[in-house]
């Protein structure tokens, strides 16, 4: 017979980053969004220079992870408390070094990243929360948001790039 006992050391869910008070039609939780960029080849696509547009942004969430991967921002920087803080195995002054050096990380991420990263909503309710979201998350200056529905959506001027990723979450309940 085996046994394993485990701790739970990040206390609340690690796909809450903190960011996403306000939510859409279609909440994407950030691990499935950040897990959806990785598979379409978002970081690949950023190196070379690629846009990313979501034609149907709601309140944000694909940007925001892609915005916080463009500009090498750990998940969860801005997150007070884990579990782990009250581990008396837990050393404060390594996390607080730890924790340092990705802040310093992301200010030169945030700083250098040349990301066009483009959203549409029709809804300004939904372009409000996603803004609102995008300041949480550190990275509003890196996520440009225009009001537009889909299908009025064109290819916006200041878009040189002759390739990118669109990627989306349509809504799927209606509004209500």
């Amino acid at each position: 017979m085996n046994l394993t006992i485990g701790l739970d050391l990040s206390g609340e869910s690690l796909h809450r980053r903190g960011y996403r008070r306000d939510v859409g039609h279609a909440p994407l939780k950030e691990n499935l969004a950040a897990a959806l960029l990785v598979r379409a080849g978002w970081p690949e696509r950023l190196k070379a220079g690629e846009p990313l547009i979501d034609p149907l942004c709601g309140a944000g969430t694909l940007l925001i992870e892609a915005a916080m991967m463009a500009a090498d921002q750990a998940p969860n920087l801005n997150r007070e408390r884990f579990g782990f803080h009250g581990w008396a195995g837990h050393d404060d002054t390594v996390w607080r070094e730890q924790k340092r050096e990705a802040e310093a990380r992301a200010s030169i991420g945030r700083k250098r990243c040349k990301a066009q990263l483009l959203g549409f909503d029709q809804s300004p309710a939904a372009l409000t929360a996603a803004k609102a979201n995008a300041m949480r998350a550190g990275i509003p200056a890196l996520i440009t948001l225009h009001g537009q529905s889909l299908a009025q959506l064109t290819r916006p001027e200041t878009l040189t790039a002759e390739s990118g990723l669109l990627i989306t979450n349509p809504p799927w309940r209606a509004p209500g």
